[in-house]
């Protein structure tokens, strides 16, 4: 009897062993294909077919090749803020559509433009889509700190980032994820927000996704 469980026990373990010997190999061919996509220049088709987070890591990543220090937040901002760039002691919000057909509104700048005006330590904003603007959000943005990037534009500073020759240790560590930390009152996902008044306005803060039925708030430290 003995003899069978220990079998039975070798059989387990070896077939956990090879579904997760597959389980590596899988996620090294992704991490490969996706290594070699932002290795190499591709077309503007190439780019709307990636997912949402995937464009998150493609423009991160540009911004890298530009030569910028940055942190990505998926997001998590209140105002959608998707990427936090830093080069030469600025530091600039951007945000990431990738739409195939859809324009951008004037009302999705407006929002992005709220938290990134409201923190005076943030000099500036990029909104970027694979897509177009409307011609109300071209002219809400003509007279403030917010770079519109379209799709015929990222090409461009696609084509700009290529032409730099930045060696692969150059960027080791220059992009940070920043994970949403657990609400310790309610156990919900918290988000990134910007304070809009008191004597901590433009600061930012960890508050509670399901405000205002939990108000529950913690510090947030950029480094």
């Amino acid at each position: 009897m003995l003899h069978m469980l220990g079998k039975i026990g070798y059989f387990i373990s070896a077939i956990v062993l090879f579904v997760a010997g597959i389980g590596f190999i899988v996620t090294s061919i992704k991490r490969g294909k996706k290594m070699a996509f932002f290795g190499t220049r591709r077309t503007l088709e190439d780019i709307k077919n990636l997912s949402w987070k995937e464009f998150e890591e493609f423009v991160g990543s540009l911004f890298v090749k530009l030569g910028y220090l940055v942190e990505v937040t998926g997001g998590l901002n209140d105002g959608g803020v998707d990427l936090i760039v830093k080069k030469d002691g600025g530091t600039s919000l951007v945000q990431c559509k990738n739409y195939r057909v859809s324009k951008v509104s004037l009302s999705m700048v407006r929002d992005f433009y709220g938290p990134m005006n409201a923190n005076l330590n943030i000099g500036g904003g990029y909104f970027i889509t694979t897509g177009m603007f409307t011609l109300g959000a071209k002219h809400f943005a003509d007279d403030k700190r917010i770079e519109l990037i379209d799709g015929a534009k990222l090409m461009a500073y696609v084509r700009m980032a290529s032409a730099k020759e930045i060696l692969p240790r150059q960027t080791i560590g220059s992009i940070k994820l920043t994970r949403a930390p657990v609400c310790p009152k309610s156990g919900a996902e918290m988000v990134l927000r910007t304070a809009k008044k008191g004597d901590k306005v433009g600061s930012q803060f960890w508050g509670c996704s399901t405000y205002p039925k939990c108000q529950a708030t913690k510090l947030y430290s950029p480094e």
